[in-house]
């Protein structure tokens, strides 16, 4: 299939109201069709959350949508903004089974309070026979008329099987505690590199005998990996870029704790615990539960990716970032002088690259690219360090997006009267993240090279 794109941030409006193809499948396979269209559309965030409830299995939707993806307007003495949420449920046989619409609307203060990092949070839950579905959220901003649509697989457990079972782990920002019991905020996993003290965590445990022993074990694992970036070329694409991370098992376990108690009733048991932040970068939460008795021991496994970005570069990139990308339009006696040198040092020989090649403005314009790949493109690593926010950071936003089912990915640039095409192919496939690479030789050289120059020109 292919999507006809607009150049600049129009092209978006057009693929949201167009569509790139009719069906579910098609919503499922444009990877970075999805992820442009999250630049302007009402794009929101949602954690899915699978527990029991009697002899059904329910699924807790938990919504997010930043103030910045709805249009606000004024009104006499405030800001109000509206949309809405519909939500399509599937079951195997593609026959919808649930279906519901949600009004939402907001009011701020101030302008300064509707283009903030605040977002209006939404529960909606749904009862469903213990099964496999496809779950449609649609999202229209009524003053702009933009859509945006996503589709989950949920896998609605049975949970009243004899042997215990668990829950999924919901995240937590904060717990209190009053007289009348715990209150619990929720935090969705986009938004984990907001925290600033710990990390909390829910989860229920069924079928729980009075007198079971419950080991609980959390591990915080990651890829012990090499560091080193001497693995390229120069002005050259990012044909070699490799990041063991988004495509290997974790194997270091760097945070470990482990809490035993005795369950003193039959039911069901809550656990609400605490715990250290993540690193920074891309970890592996492991979360063991163990019940023993004297007639069986249970052992439910939970696991759940996180992606933490630095809490002193939280939108704005990083200099470590910025140098990474620099060294793509940078000559090889331009870069070894940036990357040898002291962060002072890197600061003000990158201000005197960037004034004998454009000026601030061309500086600004970089700098916002790279903070762009990092909302679209970030999986595992940083979405700048990945080929398509590499090829995005240095030639923009593609005319054509041409998807090639599931696994390849062709973006289509015209210049002038010809058209040059930039390949991708998914790595892993199949796995918990979606990260692809740069078909080696895929791009012309002399379109690269354009780019490349376009960044590089004195004016």
């Amino acid at each position: 299939m292919r999507c006809s794109i607009i150049s600049g941030l129009t092209f978006a409006a057009v693929l949201i109201m167009n569509g790139c193809a009719s069906g579910d499948a098609a919503l499922m396979e444009c990877y970075s069709s999805k992820q442009f269209t999250r630049m302007i559309a009402p794009a929101f965030s949602c954690y899915v959350m699978n527990v029991a409830a009697s002899e059904q299995s329910r699924i807790d939707l938990y919504m997010q949508m930043p103030y910045k993806k709805i249009r606000f307007q004024k009104e006499s003495s405030h800001y109000s903004a509206s949309y809405s949420y519909t939500f399509l449920i599937r079951d195997e046989k593609k026959e919808i089974v649930q279906s519901k619409d949600v009004d939402r609307s907001v009011a701020v203060g101030s302008y300064e309070e509707s283009v903030s990092l605040r977002f209006d949070p939404y529960l909606q839950t749904f009862l469903l026979v213990p099964g496999i579905y496809m779950l449609e959220i649609q999202c229209r901003d009524n003053l702009s008329q933009l859509v945006y649509r996503t589709v989950y697989k949920l896998d609605a457990r049975n949970f009243q099987n004899p042997s215990s079972s668990a829950s999924s782990v919901l995240l937590l920002d904060t717990i209190s505690h009053d007289e009348k019991g715990f209150s619990l905020r929720p935090i969705l996993p986009d938004n984990v590199s907001f925290l600033a003290g710990s990390l909390g965590t829910f989860q229920e445990i069924y079928n729980v005998h009075a007198g079971d022993s419950l080991t609980i074990m959390t591990h915080y694992s990651n890829v012990n990996r090499d560091s080193t970036d001497d693995n390229f070329s120069y002005l050259m694409p990012p044909y070699r870029l490799k990041h063991p991370a988004c495509n290997e098992a974790t194997d270091t376990t760097y945070f470990s704790a482990e809490s035993v108690f005795v369950a003193s009733k039959e039911g069901t048991v809550q656990f609400i615990q605490s715990h250290p932040l993540p690193r920074t970068g891309f970890s592996s939460l492991r979360r063991i539960v163990i019940i023993r008795s004297s007639l069986r021991i249970d052992t439910l496994v939970s696991t759940l990716s996180l992606y933490r970005r630095d809490p002193q570069y939280k939108i704005l990139p990083s200099t470590d970032e910025i140098l990474f990308t620099m060294r793509y339009i940078t000559k090889n006696e331009e870069y070894d002088s940036l990357k040898n040198s002291d962060s002072e040092m890197q600061k003000k020989k990158m201000a005197e690259f960037w004034d004998d090649h454009g000026g601030s403005q061309r500086k600004y314009d970089f700098e916002r690219r790279i903070t762009e790949a990092n909302r679209l493109f970030t999986s595992c690593v940083d979405g700048s360090r990945t080929p398509m926010g590499i090829v995005y950071t240095i030639c923009g936003i593609p005319d054509f997006i041409d998807c090639r089912g599931a696994y390849i990915e062709n973006w289509y640039y015209t210049v002038g009267e010809r058209t040059y095409v930039v390949q991708f192919r998914e790595v892993n496939d199949g796995g918990d993240h979606t990260y692809f690479e740069l078909t080696p030789f895929s791009i012309n050289d002399s379109f690269w090279q354009y780019q490349i120059d376009r960044w590089r020109r004195k004016n």
